[in-house]
């Protein structure tokens, strides 16, 4: 896995940091396979991401990927479902990996092989 998903901080609304729900998965569509898209590109493939979102039965809040100093940010969705469906939904957008919430505990899991690395705590790596 790219060291850099491993620093990742989030960055969300502060109307939804209050009252996560107890598991979800953050995924984006941007730059698939770690390959830099333009802007307009991302765009596109995070407005295909909350398209599928919409259509399915899943409850999801807008969550921004980004390195800690805020030079690189990946605008995503904080989605709830379960791990396997956040793998696949990871897959299907080409990503190479998605994070996974649950209990307050991060992780960022590998979509191909389901790989886990434990972060540490959710809330540390939140910035509103």
């Amino acid at each position: 896995m790219n060291p850099a998903y491993f620093k990742t901080v989030f960055l969300m609304d502060p109307g939804f940091v209050d009252h996560p729900p107890d598991r979800f998965a953050v995924i984006t569509a941007h730059n698939p396979k770690d390959r830099l898209l333009e802007e307009n590109e991302n765009k596109r493939l995070l407005e295909e991401l909350e398209v599928s979102l919409l259509d399915s039965d899943k409850s999801f809040f807008p969550v921004t990927g980004s390195s800690p100093d805020g030079r690189h940010q990946e605008a995503g969705f904080g989605i709830s479902c379960t791990l396997r469906e956040a793998l696949c939904i990871g897959r299907e957008f080409n990503q190479n990996a998605i994070y996974w919430v649950e209990r307050g505990n991060l992780q960022v899991i590998e979509c191909s092989s389901g790989k886990a690395k434990k972060l540490g705590s959710w809330k540390d790596r939140l910035r509103t």
